[in-house]
């Protein structure tokens, strides 16, 4: 039966920190964060309203017309097998 050593309390992780760095330097300007707009965070807060309220919020893809909800699928406005016919081409 192996035995597992518990580590000091002193040498614990801070709660406000990933993989040992604080989160003020997650967010550098220089790797290309910006600060979310008004805009932005009145679109989160709309968004968010939505869910809260049981829609979804849905495009329409651009070579058959079905609703699209997936992440990937509304950014490029396409369903998965309409990317792939579209790329066989």
């Amino acid at each position: 039966m192996s035995q597992t050593r518990k580590r000091p309390a002193g040498n614990r992780p801070s709660p406000n920190t990933t993989n040992g760095y604080s989160d003020s330097s997650l967010h550098r300007a220089e790797d290309g964060y910006t600060a979310p707009t008004a805009e932005d965070c009145r679109e989160a807060e709309l968004l968010a309203e939505i869910r809260k309220l049981g829609y979804t919020v849905a495009v329409r893809c651009t070579a058959c017309n079905h609703p699209l909800i997936t992440g990937a699928s509304v950014a490029r406005h396409m369903g998965p097998k309409c990317a792939a016919k579209a790329v066989g081409k």
